[in-house]
């Protein structure tokens, strides 16, 4: 095991140091030549260390790679990710509030788009804060998510149909939501494909996905780029990721689609409806037809974010 992975487990005080690691193919076209972004990443708490981030060469995707096996990703968000992302890992009154608010600003954006009733799956939901304007408004919900306590406070206080289970575990009827929606779980996940996959089958035809990514940085890259995002869903790959797995986008935008929120600023979305599932040599034509990074440009734009940060930075010291 390489050294930077030995200090990267003891920074996050993991009990096991024999995970197995290794390169995997882009997630999104399956191709096994990268270019390294960045190797120097935000590990959380002020501490920054190695953990590449690559850009697949032929589609530009962002991903760590190389990566764990699928038991670490499992450990790591039931073990150690509330505790270090928020210090606790107990659900927050205020936190489940702030679902209610951002789903309220969502209800109203697709109000266009979506039926009065209908039935919703929240993918990666924690509590189940999302789910609650739609129950109100007369929709079936569901939810599933890994972290146990956030779940039973979810069942037990906000009586929400929550699962505790891994994604890419769900059991879901077919042809059964209008909506389906990821805010920002995709990027955590250890499979994104079996989810999407999973999710398509259980998409009405014309049903709506909502996925939430991170498009741009708001400081410095080696914030932007950290352990607890394994793979970055820009505003191109938000969108080839949808079109592979069978949803047609029609909105993609970093406009605030679930309100202004400080904690996610940068963040964007991207919405599709539920259309024929391409071949993968029909979404090798959307790729070469130009829906795709060159990772020479991306880093020159993080290189070019991380100038402007130093520049402005420099100014206010002067």
């Amino acid at each position: 095991m390489e050294e930077y992975i030995i200090k990267y487990l003891e920074h996050i005080q993991s009990d096991r140091f024999d995970y197995e690691v290794k390169m995997v193919p882009c997630e999104v076209c399956g191709r096994m030549e990268f270019t390294v972004v960045r190797e120097e990443i935000s590990l959380g708490q002020g501490v920054y260390g190695k953990y590449p981030v690559q850009a697949c060469n032929h589609c530009g995707f962002l991903m760590h790679n190389p990566r764990f096996e699928k038991t670490f990703y499992q450990d790591f968000y039931r073990k150690y990710y509330r505790r270090m992302t928020h210090h606790n890992t107990k659900p927050m009154h205020e936190f489940v509030e702030n679902q209610v608010v951002r789903a309220n600003n969502m209800i109203d954006y697709l109000k266009d788009y979506l039926p009065e009733r209908g039935a919703v799956l929240d993918v990666g939901s924690s509590s189940g804060g999302f789910l609650i304007p739609f129950r109100d408004m007369g929709w079936d919900v569901y939810g599933n998510d890994p972290d146990k306590e956030h779940v039973e406070y979810g069942i037990n206080e906000l009586k929400l149909p929550i699962e505790f289970i891994d994604a890419e575990e769900m059991q879901l009827e077919p042809n059964s939501f209008d909506l389906i929606i990821i805010m920002g779980s995709l990027e955590h996940v250890y499979d994104p494909n079996i989810i999407l996959k999973k999710c398509r089958q259980a998409s009405k035809e014309g049903g709506l996905l909502v996925l939430e990514g991170r498009f741009r940085p708001l400081g410095l890259s080696k914030n932007f780029f950290n352990h607890n995002h394994h793979r970055y869903l820009r505003k191109t790959h938000i969108q080839l990721m949808m079109i592979k797995h069978g949803w047609q986008p029609f909105i993609a935008t970093d406009d605030p689609v679930c309100g202004v929120n400080v904690q996610r600023e940068g963040n964007g979305y991207c919405v599709g409806r539920a259309i024929t599932i391409p071949t993968q040599s029909e979404l090798d034509v959307v790729i070469e037809g130009g829906l795709k990074d060159v990772p020479s440009e991306t880093i020159k734009e993080f290189d070019d974010f991380d100038a402007q940060i130093h520049l402005h930075t420099s100014k206010e010291i002067t």
